[in-house]
Formats: C-alpha cells, structure tokens, sequence
C-alpha cells in the first residue's frame, strides 16, 4: 500500500493512541494521533483522513459519537473504523453512525488489514458507480474487502452492523 493513505487515530489516552500508531505501522500508512476534542478539530483543519479510527468507545460514548459525527461532517469521505475495549450491545449506537467497521480485541493484525480496506472502499465506491471495470484497483479493493469480511466475523457486533460495507 503506498503511503498516501492518510490516518487520523482519536484516542482519549496517549499510550492507547501510540500502540494504535504502532499497530498501523507507519511505514505504510501516514498516521496522525490525536486527542479528542481541539486536537481532532485542528487535525481536520490541516489535512482530511482517508481513514479514521476512533478508539475507547466503550468507555465514552457520547464523546466518540460527536467525534464520529465531526468527522463525517468535515470529511464526508472518511472511513471510520470504531474500537471497543468489549464487543456489547451498548456499542450498537456505533453501527447507525455510518462506519466502515466495529473491531474489538484482539486486534492482532487486523487492524492494517480493514485501514486498506476502508481506503479502498471509496475508490471501490467510484468505480463501481462509474461502470469502470479496468480491473486494478477496483480488485484491489474487492480482495482486501473480502479479506476482512472473511476474518472479522468474530470481531464484530451480533447484528452484523459492523461489517464493511
């Protein structure tokens, strides 16, 4: 993956956002941690996220919701990937948020998997829509989609809400 796919991890705790940092590996990924609130509204100012991934959202619901809803607002592209310290069905509030995906631990290597799936789905979106069937990007897509789908089942809600889209 080249390393134009921009992230913005949204983590409450410096330790939290910095092993998210790690786990995204940022030697493939241009990733930006930053804290809720002003340093989420200043992050978007400087650059829009093909990728957001908002975590502790167990533990804050109100606050990742508005962070959700934020970044949609100013980045109407953005794929948000939402990550939960416990899958429970208090976190069904997330799905109806429009996100790409609900992960819960463990996150394994999971997570760089579904960050190139959800900056592919625009591209997917578009060809798709334009009837441009070329074949590299789009199967790009579609493999790294599917990749997710087939290993995520466990990670995501009952309602089946938080699989990619």
């Amino acid at each position: 993956m080249a390393k134009s796919v921009q992230v913005v991890v949204v983590s409450p705790g410096e330790a939290l956002g910095r092993s998210l940092v790690r786990a995204l590996d940022a030697e493939r990924f241009e990733v930006t941690d930053v804290r809720p609130g002003a340093g989420l509204v200043k992050a978007l100012r400087r650059e829009a996220p093909d990728v957001a991934v908002v975590d502790a959202i167990d533990e804050r619901p109100q606050a990742a919701q508005i962070e959700i809803a934020v970044l949609k607002d100013r980045c109407p592209d953005v794929q948000v990937i939402a990550v939960s310290g416990r899958s429970s069905e208090s976190d069904a509030w997330v799905v109806e948020q429009g996100i790409f995906y609900y992960l819960t631990p463990p996150l394994g290597d999971e997570l760089p998997r579904l960050v190139e799936a959800a900056a592919a789905a625009p591209r997917l979106r578009s060809t798709v829509q334009s009837g441009s069937t070329n074949g590299g990007d789009s199967a790009k897509a579609r493999d790294a989609i599917e990749k997710s789908r087939a290993r995520g089942t466990e990670h995501t809600m009952s309602s089946g809400g938080g699989q990619p889209r």
